[in-house]
């Protein structure tokens, strides 16, 4: 209950914040941050530096994941409400059952997984009909969030099965960390 009220409660935050900051950037620093830290813990705990065949695994994750994502959400936090940002963001499951059917062996959509994709995607048409006040820009942002986290799992699924975990976490978040904050120092 209480990491539900701390997730719930952190859209919010997200949406103050970009009262002080510019939204990308707040993103950058909290990832920078969050990185700098699992740099000082992989370096205590002596984990290996990634192999070059799992890095280019780990930037692309942390593109999708943490840079694209965050930098998605943040925006469309600039013309949407929390609410309807975090609800059109957590629709990931719903693309990642559709892109798994695809792309993963023994994922196969059946009736009832396709029938609730189905009632699913129409939920989100309706929420972003009714959208609150917000443009159709930022809607569609909020949804490429979505996209953007199942596309990233949907490859830690398919070519790092056996990656450790700690040290896939930290190059993600140092990925994703430098293409935020470079990308508040270009726009």
């Amino acid at each position: 209950g209480l990491l539900c009220l701390i997730w719930g409660f952190n859209w919010v935050f997200m949406k103050l914040a970009n009262g002080v900051f510019p939204p990308v950037l707040f993103a950058g620093y909290r990832f920078a941050l969050g990185a700098l830290v699992l740099l000082a813990v992989c370096y205590f705990r002596k984990v290996p530096l990634p192999r070059w065949k799992d890095l280019k695994w780990y930037i692309a994750c942390g593109i999708l994941q943490t840079m694209y994502f965050n930098l998605a959400i943040q925006i469309s936090l600039e013309d949407l409400s929390a609410g309807l940002t975090s609800v059109l963001t957590y629709s990931m499951p719903l693309w990642l059952t559709l892109m798994a059917h695809f792309w993963l062996p023994g994922e196969k959509l059946r009736l009832r997984k396709l029938a609730g994709i189905i009632i699913g995607i129409i939920g989100l048409f309706i929420a972003m009909d009714a959208h609150w006040g917000g443009s159709t820009g930022a809607l569609l942002l909020a949804v490429s969030s979505g996209l953007s986290w199942a596309l990233s799992n949907l490859l830690i699924k398919r070519k790092l099965t056996n990656s450790d975990m700690l040290q896939f976490t930290t190059w993600q978040m140092v990925a994703g960390a430098a293409g935020l904050l470079l990308y508040s120092a270009i726009f």
